[in-house]
């Protein structure tokens, strides 16, 4: 038997197996879930944020805008 670790976070009760081990897993495997007391930081991608920009002076010509 091979044992795989990995840190993960279920979604809807599922939990995703890393792809770089999908390739060892057989057609069986046996699960042991550790709940940790302390939860681990888990890197998350970096989201783009909304950006505010002043308009109040800024005189919008839409002929001009549609040129081509």
């Amino acid at each position: 038997m091979k044992a795989i670790e990995f840190i993960s976070r279920p979604h809807n009760g599922i939990i995703t197996i890393p792809k770089q081990f999908t390739k060892s897993i057989g057609a069986s495997v046996r699960v042991i879930v550790l709940i940790d007391d302390v939860e681990p930081k888990i890197k998350h991608k970096k989201q783009f944020r909304a950006l505010s920009l002043k308009t109040k002076k800024v005189v919008f010509d839409r002929q001009e805008a549609n040129e081509r």
